[in-house]
């Protein structure tokens, strides 16, 4: 009987373990002359305190291409798909990221086979995100967080083409924005005015990588702002307003400079 008790409660404390925990969706296309990458990271809705992701990277044969931090006091990131500049012999493309228990994982699949190969590892020390003051997780005021982040040149507008779905319904699980630019970017920093925190999270790409969207949590009205640096050292911006309804027949997207 006591064997009994005890394996029933081992069951529901994996359970109850589970239920705040992440799930991570990691698929590749592979096509000439680019390699699209689609990572999503889905959460549980009813948790009151989730595991998160807060920083991950994706790399191809080694080299990478891209990475991203979220801030693990608001907002997280549900999604990214990139498009990634396919090298002659292209074997294959590894995603890496931290989730806010500091548990370190990873994944890597082969191009000739998307499913070959996936590997997980708890080694604390495998990656971490050396481009970032934790600080500007804490700072609220967004030119604030903006100067924090890239100094006190003034941006340049019109080089960051920035679409929003408008109006996004209420009961949405995220906000996809797909973002164009005219100049090649090496970081940016996604900030919004209706959190407790100003910055979203930040992003940088190496090899001439962009991301063709990104899948934020956002849940009412506000403003996004984007704020890139470019490979020449300036500064690019673009800001777009976000409304939530109801309902939605047909919803547009509204692209802005």
């Amino acid at each position: 009987m006591r064997k009994i008790i005890l394996i029933l409660l081992i069951m529901s404390l994996q359970l109850f373990g589970q239920d705040n925990k992440y799930k991570v969706g990691f698929v590749i296309h592979d096509f000439t002359p680019d390699i699209v990458t689609n990572v999503k990271f889905k959460y549980p809705q009813k948790a009151k305190d989730f595991v998160k992701v807060e920083y991950f990277a994706l790399g191809l044969d080694g080299s990478k291409v891209y990475d991203a931090s979220s801030n693990p006091f608001s907002v997280e990131i549900l999604g990214v798909s990139l498009s990634v500049n396919k090298k002659l012999n292209s074997k294959n493309v590894k995603l890496s990221y931290i989730d806010s228990l500091g548990h370190t994982y990873q994944r890597i699949k082969n191009l000739n086979n998307e499913n070959v190969k996936v590997l997980h590892s708890s080694s604390q020390n495998l990656i971490k995100n050396e481009n970032i003051d934790q600080k500007v997780w804490t700072i609220k005021d967004i030119e604030t967080a903006k100067t924090f982040l890239y100094g006190l040149d003034k941006p340049i507008l019109g080089k960051i083409l920035l679409c929003i779905p408008d109006p996004m319904e209420e009961s949405s699980n995220g906000v996809t924005l797909k973002i164009k630019s005219d100049v090649q970017l090496e970081s940016l920093a996604i900030f919004t005015n209706n959190n407790t925190y100003a910055t979203i999270a930040t992003m940088n790409f190496f090899n001439k990588t962009i991301p063709d969207y990104i899948s934020i949590s956002m849940k009412k009205d506000g403003k996004i702002i984007i704020v890139g640096k470019g490979i020449d050292g300036k500064l690019y911006q673009v800001s777009h307003d976000i409304r939530f309804v109801k309902a939605v027949d047909n919803g547009n997207i509204n692209c802005h400079y």
